[in-house]
């Protein structure tokens, strides 16, 4: 995830250029404010929950899994205001833009289930967190894009992230139960 994230400085903003001729408008972004958004929605956490874990260990799993819930339902919320708010403006994004933002989060998917080790859980993790990642980055890109384009943009985004993720870690339950199966049977 350091990885991906440090690698998105510069992979964002071409990223955009590529999408920019998608709606016809120059869009650039600097490094420096994908980076600065970076440094804020997960560097600091994660370098934030690092330092707490070693002292808080008895009540840090607990609160992790309330910590992810309730994003988790923030998350949901925000989607479903934007869906509710803007969503028949989905439909004058176009095809080719959903289509690449879709074909984005199924080669990020890709990408952190191949690099997710041997462990299943592990490759799992890493590539849903690879394909859902960096709201914040997708709002950064999506501003740049004047109007109310910009919450459009933000909702494709979540809404690419689910078509591609839901099935992906459907077929990880499934695989993952097979497994437990023949384990238990053996």
């Amino acid at each position: 995830m350091v990885t991906s994230s440090l690698l998105a400085v510069v992979a964002v903003p071409a990223w955009l250029q590529v999408l920019g001729a998608f709606f016809g408008r120059e869009a650039e972004l600097d490094p420096g404010a994908v980076g600065l958004v970076i440094a804020k929605s997960f560097m600091a956490p994660l370098v934030l929950g690092m330092l707490l874990r070693w002292p808080l260990s008895s009540v840090a799993e607990r609160l992790s899994q309330w910590l992810l819930g309730a994003a988790g339902a923030v998350l949901t919320a925000a989607g479903l205001a934007l869906l509710l708010l803007h969503g028949g403006a989905l439909v004058t994004v176009g095809v080719i833009p959903l289509l690449a933002l879709v074909a984005t989060t199924l080669v990020a998917l890709a990408f952190g289930h191949a690099l997710g080790g041997p462990d299943p859980d592990d490759r799992t993790a890493l590539a849903v967190s690879c394909a859902t990642r960096h709201v914040g980055i997708a709002m950064l890109a999506a501003s740049t894009v004047p109007g109310p384009r910009v919450a459009v943009l933000v909702l494709a985004y979540l809404l690419a992230s689910a078509v591609v993720s839901i099935p992906y870690l459907r077929w990880r339950t499934n695989s993952r139960a097979a497994a437990d199966d023949r384990q238990h049977t053996s």
